[in-house]
């Protein structure tokens, strides 16, 4: 396998990693809107009182729930890598800031997750780990955004391409801002997350699809 085809198959599959991303988002917001999944994140942060039997399916939902975020949280990383690849192309300092930022979102989605579920399966709730994942969850969020922003940054050019991939991946996240302090506005940080897949999806696989001519600087990127 040459140069050319190794940078396309990497590209195709950090794609597919935003791909799969995508997938796993809608699968959570199906669960939890359509199947009324119980959120954890609620009942920690609002205190609700449960008996025995709620307790046990709110153990079951949030397992199931944390187990599809892991996946999430893969398709998302492997996502940041090939983005983050692709602004390296451009700038080698703002690429490797995408992917150092990038990489710390998932890993604190992960970090959160963890202590979500540490907190329920235990019916531990006290005030300082709840101000503890709450920080985490925000900084999270904070995060992903600064990512984008940097990213939005380090592939701006006169190409049309660059162009959708970077409006339409961070024009939502502006509304998305005030979903992280006022609850009824929190779709539209899903609904980001949402487009910056579906963006990051469209924008790795049609770079892989390109002609690729030998010992481009993005080959020299990915290895």
């Amino acid at each position: 396998m040459n140069n050319t085809s190794s940078t396309r198959y990497v590209l195709r599959i950090c794609a597919i990693g935003a791909g799969i991303s995508l997938l796993m988002l809608i699968v959570m917001v199906c669960l939890v809107k359509i199947l009324h999944f119980v959120s954890a994140s609620d009942i920690v942060q609002n205190g609700i009182p449960m008996d025995i039997a709620f307790q046990g399916k709110l153990i079951d939902h949030t397992r199931i729930l944390t187990s599809i975020d892991v996946v999430f949280i893969i398709g998302w990383i492997l996502s940041m890598i090939g983005i983050a690849t692709l602004v390296r192309t451009r700038s080698k300092v703002l690429g490797d800031v995408a992917l150092v930022i990038g990489l710390i979102a998932p890993l604190l989605d992960f970090t959160e997750n963890e202590i979500l579920l540490a907190m329920v399966q235990y019916m531990r709730y006290n005030d300082t780990l709840k101000v503890v994942w709450i920080i985490i969850r925000q900084f999270s969020y904070l995060v992903a955004f600064a990512a984008a922003a940097v990213i939005f940054v380090g592939l701006w050019s006169e190409k049309k391409q660059d162009r959708i991939m970077c409006m339409a991946g961070t024009i939502p996240m502006i509304p998305a801002i005030f979903g992280l302090y006022i609850p009824w506005l929190f779709f539209l940080v899903i609904f980001w997350y949402a487009c910056w897949f579906v963006c990051v999806f469209w924008f790795l696989w049609s770079w892989s699809t390109h002609r690729l001519p030998e010992n481009t600087e993005i080959q020299k990127s990915v290895y």
